[in-house]
């Protein structure tokens, strides 16, 4: 068996996390006086998917005006109003006791983190009700702001962490590995805050940054429920040119405010896919929109939207309307990138391409994942001294996301840092976790002296990716689903019998990727599994062979546990508030939308 050496680090409160959330409830814990470390699977603030924010962030209009101080602001969209379009547009699976928290704690942290963006020398603009401008590194540079503001607060950058820690019966800590020096690190803390992001099990999605899932995963393995994992939200996504795949320029583009550029919208087959009044009128910039487009595209076409196949067609322009358009856009994000680039696409290709061709391929690429981990309205989970915040959790928008990933960032993680504070100041510091973790460890490391198979992880990953593909299309059906799910727990299996030919830790690729799959893997069966469940369509899950919203049956939230290694489904009935639990079944997703809209 292979000798582990452990570094010990104690605090009062660990947070799991390089973005917004957990810098988040790092500083607040700290405000509070804690001890806090910071644990980053890259860089914290220039890692992870808060970067790749592109359009705005923002809170309802009244607090704008009397909390953050937006004299413009429109104050007739009020607190009740954002509440009330975050339960509806969640198909009222949101807990409506977090979306209290959402709406009237976001103003509080907002207004902290414009303090950070100011500090950093960044700039962003308020354009109209509650809604700031902002893109790319711009927000990084704040969140780094952020970290620097958090005194009593350490930060270990290039650490994975591993597994949760437990002692007594609470949580009290997390083993990790440092990417680069192959060291295992045990944290010691009287409390741990989980902001590790979401989970992107797909072949086409955008991010900066392997989405895996790792805080999902762990809390589970741990002992903690996830809910509402069938709902993945999509957006339009480049695929050509190679330089642009996994852009969201494409959905950019679709919002006027940013693209001043009317498009239509084709399959590889010629037809052209319309969307119907009412929905078409919806502005570009609602929230609402994203669905719309997956509906109405995937429901419309033959093709797979998922990976290809869809055309922006911009035949109807001259050239000079199509350089006017960019023009506006590229002088749009100069703001924060450099003139002429976005996100390091250079905008010039991208403008040739369109003069050239006059479309523009994508598919409907993975964003966001709803599901994640159950908690309340005070950022606990199920476990004593395990909070979550950000899009690790689950419960606050349900079937679909209508609030802002970065404003849902900042609301959480302001509550779960002064839970996690309020927690630790009567807590014990807990007891020497060195054994659990060399169990552990042992366990892993047992893929070091399994029989070897050259590249069977990137292999198994490709398996993976193309199955989740299938069983969780923007439009699913029963039979998908079960083959899927079959071919994630064949891999499961396969992943408890491969072996790693490198058995250094340092800077292991191959470990890394295994330690990553291992969790996917877990995320995309629960995904699957309540997928098949839920035999009606709602939200961003949508069923070919069940396509109405029925209320009577499945108003609720499906969860997954894991229990003796296999996992075991159970249900949540979505708690009500200021909004009544609705009682009317509909027809399809549109028939739904219509009437709310």
């Amino acid at each position: 068996m292979r000798t582990a050496q452990f570094t010990r680090v104690s605090c009062d409160v660990l947070c799991i996390g390089g973005s917004g959330a957990a810098v988040s409830a790092a500083f607040m814990a700290a405000q509070k006086g804690m001890s806090v470390a910071l644990v980053s699977k890259g860089k914290a603030g220039r890692s992870g998917n808060a970067m790749m924010v592109g359009g705005g962030f923002g809170v309802d209009g009244y607090s704008a005006r009397h909390i953050l101080g937006e004299a413009q602001a429109d104050e007739r969209y009020t607190p009740q109003a954002l509440f009330e379009k975050v339960v509806k547009a969640s198909f009222f699976l949101s807990d409506q006791a977090l979306a209290e928290q959402f709406v009237t704690e976001a103003p509080l942290m907002t207004k902290q983190f414009l303090e950070w963006s100011r500090a950093a020398g960044q700039n962003f603009p308020f354009v109209k009700s509650g809604l700031y401008a902002v893109s790319g590194s711009s927000v990084g540079k704040t969140i780094q702001q952020g970290i620097k503001s958090a005194v009593g607060c350490k930060v270990y950058d290039d650490v994975m962490v591993l597994e949760l820690l437990a002692d007594c019966g609470r949580v009290a800590g997390a083993l990790g590995l440092d990417i680069y020096t192959g060291d295992y690190i045990v944290f010691e803390a009287k409390c741990v805050v989980l902001a590790t992001g979401g989970f992107q099990p797909h072949t086409l999605k955008n991010t900066i940054s392997e989405m895996s899932g790792d805080g999902m995963a762990m809390a589970l393995r741990a002992g903690a429920r996830l809910a509402d994992m069938e709902f993945l939200l999509y957006i339009p996504t480049a695929v050509q040119p190679p330089y642009l795949r996994g852009s969201i320029l494409p959905y950019l583009f679709t919002i006027p405010v940013f693209m001043p550029l009317s498009f239509k919208v084709i399959d590889r087959t010629g037809k052209t896919l319309e969307i119907p009044a009412p929905f078409d009128d919806v502005a570009g910039s609602n929230k609402l929109k994203k669905l719309i487009y997956s509906y109405f595209w995937s429901t419309g076409s033959t093709c797979d939207t998922m990976n290809g196949n869809l055309f922006f067609d911009y035949s109807m322009h001259t050239d000079e309307q199509i350089n006017q358009a960019f023009d506006f856009f590229t002088e749009h994000y100069s703001r924060w990138h450099k003139k002429g680039y976005y996100n390091g696409v250079d905008l010039a290709g991208v403008r040739e391409l369109l003069l050239r061709e006059r479309r523009l391929e994508f598919a409907l690429g993975n964003e966001y994942s709803n599901g994640g981990v159950v908690i309340n309205e005070r950022m606990q989970t199920d476990l004593e001294g395990l909070f979550a915040a950000g899009e690790t959790t689950s419960g606050l928008f349900g079937a679909l996301r209508a609030g802002d990933g970065l404003t849902e960032m900042l609301a959480h993680g302001y509550r779960a840092g002064l839970e996690a504070a309020a927690f630790s100041a009567g807590a014990a510091r807990p007891g020497n976790l060195s054994a659990q973790a060399e169990k552990i460890v042992a366990e892993l490391e047992s893929v070091f002296e399994r029989p070897v198979e050259e590249m069977r992880v990137p292999i198994l990953a490709a398996r993976l990716r193309s199955l989740a593909d299938s069983g969780l299309n923007v439009v699913r059906d029963e039979q998908k689903i079960r083959c899927a799910l079959d071919g994630v727990r064949e891999i499961r299996r396969e992943l408890g019998q491969v072996g790693i030919a490198s058995k250094s830790r340092r800077c292991n690729l191959d470990y890394l990727g295994w330690l990553e799959l291992r969790n996917l893997s877990v995320l995309t069966e629960a995904a699957l599994l309540a997928a098949g469940q839920r035999r009606e369509s709602r939200g961003s899950h949508i069923r070919a062979d069940y396509p109405g919203v029925d209320n009577h049956h499945y108003l609720c939230r499906l969860t997954a546990k894991l229990e003796d290694g296999r996992l075991t489904q159970g249900r949540i009935r979505p708690r009500a508030g200021r909004l009544p639990l609705p009682d009317r079944d509909y027809t399809s997703v549109a028939d739904y939308l219509a009437d709310i809209l």
